[in-house]
């Protein structure tokens, strides 16, 4: 063996007892801390909205690296752009076209990023303290038991427009602020790599604490199902491993399917329930497309506002519970599939397998929800892409 290889040993096994890998990047680990640390703090200092989207846009840029297969996100970049510029002629506010617009391009763009290796417990440091907020405000009220603070609480983040905060039985409260979105992320790469230490023990801990503090129903039965997926992926070596795992996912679902029917029924209780109001929405594209088949297929142009409902008015805001209706009535069913079919080869040529998997689960939570498919997902690209990115030749 060489000198130079016992030195370069010995630079790797230094790296290894200080929980780093010898190419992470400590440039790419801030640019990356300072996006997750916008996206879960904006809300709570509204002075850092106005600079959240051109960091992570311009984090997109620096990172990009264009290669003859990037050729895959042309269409797409030109559909959508054809899009933007028939919303314009007929009359869509101008603003948010660019708005959407640029939300497509980064999403698109950002899979043809590659951005430098970064250590995971930096980045995903401003999620984990996002967690630990919303537990330590659902533990206190829980514990309080006053309903005059709990309403003080609520009406604060109301106003602040940090989220809502409620409860239906008054000891477990609900924390939805803005920010929880990037919870489920970085909840599956805890769990994806916990056998790397114990802070990725402790850190999945307090992440399903966070999980259950957001109360959202969409992100616990994602996480659930990847897990599942996790555990039955690592059994297959073993029958008896197997058999063992599938007991206990079927025991976990028939203990929520027990324990938390009351939150089911609740959920699909009247029409202005969170089903409800979700249901709404798939009449109103629905009806909006019956009503014009073209645009059913090429869509009402980047920016459109989505048609008001029957239970609210959806053209007053940029988000909607089923914000991949909202994306769908802009660019259309052939954008749609376009979209998400440039997303799936561009990844499957960038990204290993385990990044894909966490990247399409968080999708799924992105799909019934809002304030995901924005530069939520912008971010979770790049940070899968630094952690599971496919080796660099070339570069």
């Amino acid at each position: 063996m060489s000198t130079h290889d016992v030195v370069a040993k010995g630079h790797a096994f230094a790296f290894a007892r200080a929980g780093r890998r010898p190419d992470t990047s400590l440039a790419g680990t801030l640019l990356l801390a300072l996006c997750t640390l916008l996206l879960t703090r904006h809300a709570q200092v509204p002075e850092l909205t106005a600079v959240l989207a051109p960091v992570v846009l311009a984090t997109v840029i620096a990172t990009l690296r264009l290669r003859p297969d990037s050729a895959v996100v042309l269409p797409l970049i030109t559909y959508s752009a054809v899009s933007a510029l028939a919303a314009l002629v007929m009359g869509v506010e101008p603003a948010d076209t660019l708005r959407f617009l640029a939300i497509v391009w980064g999403v698109t763009l950002a899979t043809q990023s590659m951005p430098p290796r970064v250590h995971q417990g930096w980045v995903l440091a401003p999620i984990v303290a996002q967690a630990i907020l919303i537990i330590s405000v659902s533990v206190w009220l829980g514990l309080l038991q006053d309903d005059s603070a709990a309403l003080d609480i609520r009406a604060i983040a109301l106003s602040g427009e940090w989220g809502d905060v409620y409860s239906q039985n008054g000891w477990y409260y609900k924390v939805q602020f803005v920010g929880n979105a990037l919870i489920p992320l970085a909840w599956m790469l805890a769990l994806e790599q916990w056998r790397q230490g114990r802070a990725h023990w402790c850190w999945t801990a307090l992440l399903s604490l966070g999980l259950v503090a957001a109360g959202n129903l969409t992100y616990i039965l994602v996480c659930f199902v990847y897990a599942a997926w996790l555990q039955l992926k690592e059994a297959q070596r073993s029958l008896s491993r197997t058999l063992a795992v599938s007991l206990a996912i079927a025991g976990i679902v028939l203990g929520l399917a027990t324990f938390g029917s009351d939150t089911l029924t609740e959920k699909f209780d009247g029409s202005d329930s969170s089903m409800g109001i979700r249901f709404d929405q798939i009449d109103v594209i629905r009806e909006a497309f019956a009503e014009a088949p073209v645009a059913a297929l090429f869509g009402h142009g980047i920016g459109a506002r989505y048609p008001d409902g029957k239970e609210r008015a959806y053209s007053q805001s940029q988000y909607i519970e089923l914000q991949i209706l909202y994306i769908t009535y802009q660019i259309g069913l052939a954008g749609l599939l376009l979209l998400l079919g440039t997303l799936a080869v561009a990844l499957h040529k960038r990204m290993k397998p385990a990044g894909s998997v966490i990247f399409w689960a968080y999708m799924a939570c992105g799909s019934t929800n809002p304030y995901i498919f924005d530069s939520n997902q912008v971010t979770a690209t790049l940070l899968l892409l630094a952690l599971y990115g496919r080796p660099r030749h070339g570069n």
